[in-house]
């Protein structure tokens, strides 16, 4: 993948390390998903960040294991993109992270062979969340200390949301808007949705009928996937778009996955529903996924609260 150069007139951020703003903490990846040590109730743990994870979570074994650390508070059926089952839900769960001590409520458990704890999109509603790509780091950012309206340099909206979570019964994880989140790209010279997805391995994921329909089959893709392939949950057929545009950026020969024809699709097809509330007018239906391919080159600035984003590079 190649930039080719737009704008080269970057937002100076200028950040206040000694209040509201936390300490840069190291990541890897694993299984495709950025990973972090934390202390869970005291035990040393790892935490996944995935920003589209509906609601925080532990996995089954962790929670299992170190039942006794925990208020477990009842039984709730959920819904989300791997279907409806019924999830033990826990409270006053503390995590040390980012150098301090945070508690979380409302956190159910559920099998994850990855890590620990997920942190998903109530997380990212909780403060301005900084990911440096290249340098492996992450830190939080308060509100008050980063004007998101002076720096965001891409358009960003809540998706269509038709995975909501249905309850039984008196007891219910917040929702507190639990859309994903997409951003306005270019692909080759054409507007689409995509959604934000830290734990997505190719730069552009689409069904293959979305890909046919805007003839973007015709360039197999030539360059070095010894990295990527393994972190593909599903098998892929692999094309090189011409021509990315993200924020200020254009890149060229971008990682584009679809479904082999026939085969199990990469992501699941969303359907508008009717629905009421504030969010109805500026929420949008992907056309795709932007993942970690094109995200591993940039400091993405993120603040899904207000639905604002910056890319940079150093």
């Amino acid at each position: 993948m190649f930039f080719k150069t737009l704008c080269m007139v970057l937002a100076a951020l200028a950040f206040n390390a000694k209040a509201n703003v936390t300490e840069w903490i190291d990541f890897k990846f694993n299984g495709g998903a950025i990973q972090v040590p934390v202390k869970i109730a005291g035990v040393d743990a790892t935490a996944t960040i995935d920003s589209k994870a509906k609601t925080n979570y532990l996995s089954d074994d962790f929670a299992a294991k170190h039942q006794d650390k925990f208020k477990k508070t009842g039984v709730i059926l959920f819904k989300d993109q791997f279907g409806e089952r019924n999830v033990s839900v826990f409270q006053d769960v503390k995590v040390h992270i980012f150098g301090a001590d945070l508690p979380f409520s409302d956190i159910i458990a559920q099998p994850n062979p990855f890590a620990d704890l997920t942190l998903g999109i109530p997380f990212f509603r909780q403060n301005i969340i900084q990911i440096d790509f290249p340098n492996k780091r992450l830190r939080l950012i308060s509100r008050d200390k980063l004007d998101m309206k002076k720096i965001a340099n891409m358009e960003m909206r809540p998706e269509v949301n038709s995975k909501a979570q249905s309850v039984v019964g008196q007891q219910s994880i917040k929702k507190n808007d639990e859309s994903n989140r997409a951003v306005k790209v270019t692909v080759n010279g054409k507007e689409k949705w995509l959604t934000l997805d830290t734990t997505a391995p190719a730069g552009v994921t689409m069904s293959r009928e979305a890909a046919i329909k805007e003839k973007l089959l015709d360039q197999t893709y030539a360059g070095d996937l010894t990295a990527l392939q393994q972190n593909f949950t599903s098998p892929a057929d692999l094309y090189s778009l011409s021509s990315l545009k993200v924020g200020p950026f254009e890149l060229e020969n971008v990682l584009l996955a679809v479904e082999p024809e026939g085969g199990k699709r990469l992501i699941a097809p969303v359907l508008r529903q009717a629905k009421t509330g504030t969010l109805i007018s500026r929420e949008v239906l992907p056309d795709g996924v932007l993942g970690l391919e094109v995200l591993q080159h940039f400091v993405v600035t993120v603040d899904y609260t207000s639905s604002m984003i910056n890319l940079s590079v150093e």
